[in-house]
């Protein structure tokens, strides 16, 4: 099984698919700007991950993700 992560940054985000030893199976970068709407971020990253699985093969276990920013617990959102 993979694990892909995701690193949403202020003009990329990349993903990457590794094994549970962390060895690097593939990487995909996309541009980002923060003004996407939240669809528009769910559909890159949707992408990204489809195609890291179908690059590498195998389930994905679980997806990660770092942004910058804090989460607000309240309503749920990143800020």
């Amino acid at each position: 099984m993979i694990r892909i992560g995701i690193d949403i940054g202020g003009t990329a985000i990349k993903m990457g698919a590794v094994t549970r030893e962390g060895e690097i199976l593939g990487r995909v970068t996309r541009p980002f700007a923060p003004s996407l709407p939240f669809d528009g971020i769910l559909d890159v990253l949707a992408e990204g991950c489809v195609e890291l699985r179908a690059a590498v093969g195998g389930a994905v276990s679980c997806v990660g993700i770092c942004s910058p920013g804090y989460i607000d617990h309240a309503p749920g959102v990143l800020v």
